[in-house]
C-alpha cells in the first residue's frame, strides 16, 4: 500500500514547476559563493554613526525579504531567489549582533557580499 503512494506522490513532484532554489547549483552560483568567502570589510563598517550601520543593514534585509517573496523571482531560472535568502538570513544575524551590542564584521560584510550577488542576478 505504501509503494503506490510514494510512486504517485514521486510523479506529483516532477510535475511541479521547478524553483530557482532547486535550479541554483550551477557554476556561476559555486563561484558567488567562494567569492562571498574571501570578500572584502564591507563599506558599511566605515559608516559613522551604529544608527547608520542599522540602517544600511534594515535596507538589504527588507530589500532580500520583498525579493525572496516575489513570484517573479520565485519561479524564474536565475539564483537570485536564493542570494535573496541568504542575504536575508546574513543580513538577520548581523542586525541581531548589532542589536545585542556588537558590530560583527565578518557578517555585515557577507551580508553586503549577498546583496550584491542578489542584485547581480536580478539584473539577469
Amino acid at each position: 500500500m505504501k509503494k503506490p503512494v510514494l510512486i504517485a506522490g514521486l510523479i506529483f513532484a516532477c510535475l511541479l514547476p521547478a524553483k530557482a532554489a532547486d535550479l541554483a547549483e550551477g557554476r556561476v552560483y559555486r563561484e558567488a559563493v567562494r567569492y562571498c568567502r574571501l570578500v572584502q570589510p564591507s563599506p558599511i563598517l566605515n559608516l559613522a554613526t551604529r544608527y547608520e550601520v542599522e540602517t544600511a543593514l534594515a535596507k538589504r534585509f527588507d530589500h532580500s525579504v520583498a525579493v525572496s517573496e516575489d513570484d517573479g523571482i520565485i519561479f524564474h531560472r536565475s539564483p537570485a531567489y536564493v542570494w535573496a535568502n541568504e542575504t536575508k538570513a546574513l543580513c538577520g544575524q548581523a542586525i541581531g549582533y548589532l542589536n545585542g551590542g556588537a558590530i560583527e564584521e565578518e557578517t555585515i560584510s557577507k551580508c553586503d557580499c549577498y546583496h550584491s550577488q542578489m542584485l547581480r542576478f536580478l539584473r539577469h
